[in-house]
């Protein structure tokens, strides 16, 4: 239960993080970009216990140790990175001209979000969303650490009995742990290859 808590929140904060990120890198040049690239993707090149251990130390200052909290935020770290590279794919091909036309016709900018920008980049979204809600379901380290044995994901779970013997639970745990990689794998397929809401409704 705290796993899915855990990869839903997460979820739902990178990709408040990313669509903005991702719009800004695709939509616009500017100098340093491919600094600010690099910068984004360090987190996922860097191993991950070398990222940790420096956060673990900051988070026991800020007493989020142990917290469902402090697990979200440092997921933040492997998920953000990637779906802002494919929201930033997503708006590299997404023409800001049909904003530019309902913003002259007076329409106000959550109206033009709702009825024009999000339909356009609902396809990419789904698909980072997807791919932040895996990556974040298969952490380990990042949550044993920051979740101090006080968050209990499925993967601690899956470790804590990989030396028991137990192979009825293991198995158990181990198809319960692969079924959403499964399922998303699916899911994405149909998205990867659809055209967007909006160039589908101006045909």
């Amino acid at each position: 239960m705290q796993g899915s808590i855990v990869a839903l929140a997460a979820t739902l904060l990178s990709i408040v993080v990313s669509v903005p990120a991702g719009r800004a890198l695709g939509l616009h040049q500017f100098r340093g970009k491919k600094l600010v690239q690099f910068l984004i993707l360090a987190p996922t090149i860097v191993p991950s216990i070398a990222v940790v251990m420096g956060i673990h130390i900051l988070f026991i200052r800020l007493r989020l140790t142990g917290t469902l909290l402090g697990v979200v935020l440092v997921h933040l770290i492997p998920t953000t990175p990637y779906v802002t590279m494919v929201m930033s794919s997503v708006f590299a091909n997404y023409d800001p001209a049909y904003e530019e036309q309902a913003r002259t016709l007076g329409a106000s900018r959550w109206r033009i979000f709702w009825s024009i920008t999000l339909p356009a980049i609902f396809p990419g979204l789904m698909v980072g969303g997807m791919f932040a809600f895996i990556i974040s379901w298969e952490q380990y380290l990042m949550t044993l650490l920051i979740g101090s044995g006080q968050v209990v994901t499925l993967p601690v779970l899956l470790f804590s009995f990989a030396n028991s013997g137990n192979t009825a639970v293991m198995a158990a745990l181990s198809l319960v742990f692969v079924a959403p990689s499964i399922l998303i794998l699916f899911l994405t397929a149909r998205h990867l290859s659809g055209e967007s809401a909006i160039l589908r409704g101006v045909r």
